[in-house]
């Protein structure tokens, strides 16, 4: 995989701006990115969204035209985007299996909902579903060991990880100004998190679907 795409330069390339920080590592972002370039992604979902920001990049600056979302809450940002379909409420609710199966295949699903315990569900909701990748943030976050665990052992198919090697750069897109939430200074959030968040894709697991946690 090419390595080649600058956020910054595609950002200015379309005249737009950021309007929320995303809670990402600029390297492992824009690795994402090329990554759906490379593979010709088309389509794209969402679950859990923070601000909505991820998605709004996903649809402005890819133009990957088909973007939906999903969380129980629903970002102003998104509420302005008639483009970018959502879903709000529960990801695991019979409601969203109704608006899941509705949208059909979906080249990317990228998960970044529950990191302590609905990580596996998510896992098998969506791989009953149509799709071509499944992809998981915060995979080699320190503050997520079963999240890696599970990635690590019991996701199958082909995977790859992208992740943080940049000793220059802090957390954040653009990096953050502190303080953040509860955190007072970027050292204190790489204790709580490290300096990598992982995302991990996998791809070719429809035939282990049926394998996997009932729904």
């Amino acid at each position: 995989m090419s390595s080649t795409f600058d956020l910054d330069a595609a950002l200015a390339l379309k005249n737009l701006r950021l309007l929320r920080p995303m809670l990402q590592w600029r390297t492992e972002l824009e690795q994402f990115c090329q990554f759906l370039v490379d593979r010709k992604v088309q389509s794209f979902l969402e679950i859990g969204v923070g601000s909505g920001q991820l998605s709004i990049v996903i649809r402005d600056v890819l133009n990957i035209g088909n973007v939906y979302a999903c969380d129980v809450n629903w970002p102003p940002l998104l509420r302005e985007r008639e483009d970018i379909p959502f879903f709000h409420g529960d990801h695991h609710s019979a409601s969203y299996l109704s608006w899941r199966e509705a949208l059909g295949p979906v080249d990317m699903v990228f998960i970044d909902a529950d990191h302590e315990c609905g990580f596996r569900l998510d896992y098998a909701i969506e791989l009953s579903f149509p799709h071509k990748y499944i992809a998981f943030h915060d995979v080699s976050n320190i503050a997520y060991p079963a999240l890696h665990e599970f990635w690590m052992k019991e996701v199958e198919g082909n995977k790859i990880t992208l992740i943080n090697t940049d000793t220059n750069i802090r957390f954040g897109v653009p990096e953050l100004t502190y303080p953040f939430l509860q955190l007072q200074s970027a050292d204190e959030l790489e204790r709580w998190f490290g300096r990598s968040c992982g995302i991990g894709i996998c791809w070719d697991t429809r035939r282990i679907a049926q394998r996997n946690v009932e729904i």
